[in-house]
């Protein structure tokens, strides 16, 4: 399979490294709106509408966000492995906020391990950020 170049409508151009498609896409999935698009209606990948449409059951949301993110990622970096996993944030009540964890495996052009994670939690069907998953340096 060809290499999937990543358009950007930045500077930035097209994306042609590894490393920076994966930040730029995990990024995308967390400002992405379902509705931005009216040509792609329904196809747009997007946290803030999984969470809306899934936020009250913690394993059907956790589900998913790898489920959709596997998809996304296998467009532009097939050989890509994602994994969420989810935990309540206080252990005592299972039903209650909790927090859910994203890891992406994968390896660059060169065979080099590229490791994304990013956490967030969810509180009342809404999200808030945990911890930036800039891991790459970009």
């Amino acid at each position: 399979m060809a290499d999937v170049l990543v358009p950007t409508l930045s500077g930035r151009g097209w994306l042609t490294q590894t490393r920076e498609k994966a930040d730029q896409i995990l990024s995308w999935f967390f400002v992405s709106d379902q509705s931005q698009s009216e040509l792609f209606r329904g196809n747009v990948t997007s946290l803030a509408y999984l969470v809306h449409q899934y936020g009250h059951d913690k394993s059907l949301l956790t589900s998913q966000v790898e489920s959709a993110l596997s998809t996304y990622f296998r467009r532009y970096l097939p050989n890509t492995l994602v994994q969420v996993q989810s935990s309540f944030l206080n252990t005592e009540i299972q039903d209650g906020p909790y927090r859910l964890s994203i890891l992406l495996l994968g390896q660059d052009e060169n065979g080099q391990p590229i490791n994304l994670a990013d956490e967030f939690d969810v509180i009342n069907s809404t999200f808030r950020r945990v911890m930036q998953g800039v891991n790459s340096g970009i």
